[in-house]
């Protein structure tokens, strides 16, 4: 579902603050944030009621919030600060605006990396792989920065898992990247059982990482309550991806990316991009399968809608 946003300073980027219910009204952007946070909402009152589903990585619901505007037109500063809000939001807890004073006794905590510049991508570097990067050096610094020292097992029993969990996941990762690169090698030749093989290394690699969130997300949550883990907080990794539409032909790979193996329970990603190039960008990777215009145009419609 799309955020749309209007913004008449071109080439600058604001983060606005948006502690109370006066600052959201005072901004520009009121009717973006209302409605971002209205979507986000219910991403995590539909995630909330299947997150004990283990191992159920497919029963997911739309879990992106797209900016979507032109150049100049404000999306990246509504979307950061509407990714800053979300600091203030778990600091609150009931005292805040919106559609957050509905959730009555439930704590809800936000895990952020550093936002995502898709433009500043190199050339075959993955988006996958920078949020594991990215990742690993929160992990790390929360770790290092440890309070609770060797007194408590279960935090050290948590960090122990997820650093295993990296590994597994990088590992998987890494099958899944040699196969797929097999198969473009080998496309001629392609069959039925081939595709099933790529399709089970995609599958072990979402679960691996849906895993890895689960336990990475109570890390960088941990508080320790008399040595026992509050475990009825609920945890929510969200990421930030800017300008995806300058990542020109790298902009569907990286939307491709986020529908096979971000669509996971307890992830959530805001983004921007100016819908007109990226549908220019998905239409040319397209073209040969959909050779008519009408066609063609309507599948990239969905494509992106969804």
């Amino acid at each position: 579902m799309a955020v749309y946003s209007i913004w008449g300073m071109a080439n600058k980027v604001k983060v606005e603050p948006l502690s109370c219910e006066e600052e959201v009204g005072n901004s520009i952007f009121e009717s973006v944030y209302r409605k971002a946070d209205r979507i986000f909402f219910e991403i995590v009152r539909e995630m909330n009621g299947i997150k004990h589903k283990e191992g159920s990585v497919s029963e997911q619901t739309a879990n992106v919030i797209s900016f979507l505007g032109g150049r100049g037109r404000g999306k990246t500063s509504a979307m950061l600060s509407f990714y800053a809000y979300l600091d203030k939001l778990k600091q609150q807890q009931g005292d805040v605006w919106g559609e957050w004073s509905k959730l009555e006794n439930k704590r809800i905590k936000f895990v952020k990396i550093p936002c995502i510049d898709a433009a500043a991508l190199a050339t075959n570097e993955f988006l996958i792989e920078v949020i594991l990067a990215k990742m690993w050096d929160s992990f790390d610094a929360v770790i290092k920065e440890n309070p609770y020292g060797s007194q408590d097992s279960h935090f050290e029993y948590l960090t122990k898992s997820v650093r295993t969990e990296f590994i597994n996941v990088k590992k998987s990762y890494k099958i899944l990247r040699d196969k797929e690169t097999l198969e473009r090698e080998r496309e001629e030749e392609a069959s039925a059982a081939s595709a099933l093989h790529e399709l089970a290394a995609s599958m072990n690699f979402k679960e691996k990482f849906a895993q890895l969130v689960r336990d990475y997300i109570q890390v960088l949550n941990y508080r320790c309550y008399d040595n026992r883990y509050r475990e009825e907080e609920t945890g929510y990794l969200v990421l930030a991806i800017d300008d995806i539409d300058m990542a020109w032909t790298m902009a569907q790979s990286i939307l491709e990316q986020i529908r096979r193996f971000l669509s996971i329970p307890q992830v959530i990603i805001l983004l921007t991009a100016d819908i007109d190039r990226l549908k220019n960008v998905c239409e040319k990777v397209y073209q040969n399968v959909y050779l008519k215009e009408k066609n063609l145009q309507r599948f990239v419609s969905e494509y992106l809608e969804k």
